[in-house]
């Protein structure tokens, strides 16, 4: 199909551009890690490639990713569920204008502060310890473990668990999720503590809850910067964010209030 036959997709982009698509896949494949096996994320970035012209959309057959994958229309299409389940993606069935028929459906990315993916309880420690991953530097397994420093280790690993659960249930939802991808308990207690210092030198009537998305797409900005190291105060920089973000929402709603007076 012609580049050029393919501006309807306009109409289903989910990003204003290819960095947010960016953005958004690095945390898609952080957050779900543990959760994909190999031919799930090679269908995920395969569509991610097909979906930077209209950021987020691709149109594609199951037998297009089938050989391009080199797996079964079945096994791609268990894959997609899995992906849809995820909340990486969701498909749209596409009606052919002219010939009529299901043609190649549409798969869009999921803007990971609208997935509506809902984590089990015990993806806690899957989550921590790609953190952990992403933050510490590999060392070596020791071949030779020793009992009690394993059960100690163990017991640390449990309580944190805990702690930063009960810790991200006080947080609203979308910035919690994005927030506990990254960090321990601790990080995320000071992390969030910045954000509501930013927000309340604006004004202290506002709240997270009310515009949850535009503060966390604020966030994931920040943090995936972070993460490819151009940013060196991170503390510093999600302040500015959130502020900037809670001026321009605080204006728009007084702009609305003045406007019903």
């Amino acid at each position: 199909m012609e580049p050029f036959t393919m501006n309807y997709l306009a109409e289903y982009q989910t990003f204003e551009s290819k960095n947010e698509l960016n953005d958004a896949i690095d945390i898609h494949i952080e957050r779900n890690n543990f959760a994909l096996n190999e031919t799930e994320r090679s269908i995920f970035l395969m569509l991610s490639r097909y979906a930077v012209k209209f950021p987020g959309v691709a149109h594609l057959k199951s037998d297009t990713i089938a050989k391009a994958i080199g797996k079964t229309s079945r096994t791609i299409r268990r894959a997609i569920a899995k992906l849809i389940e995820l909340g990486m993606i969701e498909r749209l069935e596409f009606m052919r204008s002219v010939a009529g028929g299901n043609g190649a459906n549409i798969y869009r990315i999921v803007h990971p502060s609208t997935s509506t993916r809902t984590l089990p309880e015990n993806t806690t420690t899957a989550a921590a310890e790609a953190t952990k991953k992403a933050t510490e530097p590999i060392t070596l397994k020791n071949n030779k473990p020793s009992n009690t420093t394993d059960t100690a280790k163990s017991f640390l690993s449990t309580e944190s668990d805990v702690i930063k659960r009960g810790l991200l249930a006080k947080i609203p939802t979308y910035i919690a999720e994005t927030l506990g991808i990254f960090f321990d308990a601790s990080a995320i207690h000071r992390l969030y503590g910045v954000m509501l210092r930013a927000k309340a030198s604006i004004n202290r009537l506002l709240t997270f809850e009310s515009d949850e998305y535009e503060y966390n797409k604020s966030l994931m900005s920040v943090l995936s910067a972070w993460k490819r190291g151009k940013v060196r105060s991170l503390d510093a920089v999600i302040y500015e964010a959130t502020k900037r973000t809670a001026r321009r929402l605080w204006l728009i709603d007084r702009g609305r209030a003045t406007f019903n007076l």
